[in-house]
């Protein structure tokens, strides 16, 4: 029937990916001591960092949404996607004061849907299309949960939703199975984490962490591409 036949094309175009993901993080820290409670002393920490050790993974698949001809596709894509990302703030080892470590870490939850452009086996299901190429654009509605931690066990957590725009690229071969490097850029900064604490007449300290320049390099293997062309797929 239909359906059962719509299922097997989904099927077909289901992927995996697994990647590295990259974004800097902004790091500002202040503390502000009202001037009538004591000695007047202001404190700020200001930080750019990139991240160290990232990773990425996703599933996903799509749909098509109109046929230009039987190897070009305007699709609809849907995937989920987790991304881990670490920083190291401060390394600091000091004789007077000692050593002094800061870090940072995000996990990242995310769902992109959004509209591309795909041209050979993938909108044909035809094994004998082996260059893939695919370029589109969407949004990813995201949650990330970020945790800031000191060596002197001083810390900071923070949940954060927001909805990113992004654009994405990829190329491939079909190599009986179907398989593409693809990079995903994100368009717009998130804060990660705002908190303040204290009151003006005691002081008051602000913590404001946003991650920038995130993008995330992958492949891809779509794991069931070696039934492509068992049927009229198309």
């Amino acid at each position: 029937d239909e359906y059962g036949s719509q299922r097997k094309k989904w099927l077909k175009r289901q992927y995996i990916s697994l990647g590295m993901a990259f974004m800097n993080m902004e790091y500002s820290a202040k503390y502000k001591e009202h001037p009538y409670s004591g000695p007047y002393t202001d404190t700020a920490i200001y930080l750019t960092k990139a991240s160290s050790s990232s990773y990425a993974f996703g599933v996903g698949s799509f749909a098509n949404l109109a046929r230009m001809n039987k190897k070009q596709m305007l699709a609809f894509d849907w995937s989920f996607g987790v991304h881990f990302y670490s920083w190291k703030l401060v390394d600091r080892d000091d004789p007077v004061t000692g050593k002094y470590t800061l870090k940072a870490a995000t996990m990242m939850f995310e769902m992109p849907m959004g509209l591309s452009y795909r041209s050979g086996g993938e909108a044909s299901l035809d094994p004998k299309d082996k260059m893939l190429l695919t370029v589109g654009a969407g949004f990813a509605p995201t949650v990330a949960v970020t945790g800031v931690l000191s060596s002197d066990l001083e810390s900071a957590a923070g949940l954060q939703f927001k909805m990113r725009p992004y654009i994405t690229a990829d190329a491939g071969y079909f190599f009986g199975v179907a398989m593409k490097a693809k990079i995903t850029y994100y368009l717009t900064p998130l804060e990660l984490m705002n908190k303040l604490d204290g009151d003006i007449h005691n002081g008051q300290s602000s913590l404001t962490v946003t991650g920038t320049s995130n993008f995330v390099v992958s492949l891809v293997i779509l794991p069931f591409s070696f039934k492509w062309g068992d049927d009229d797929n198309y």
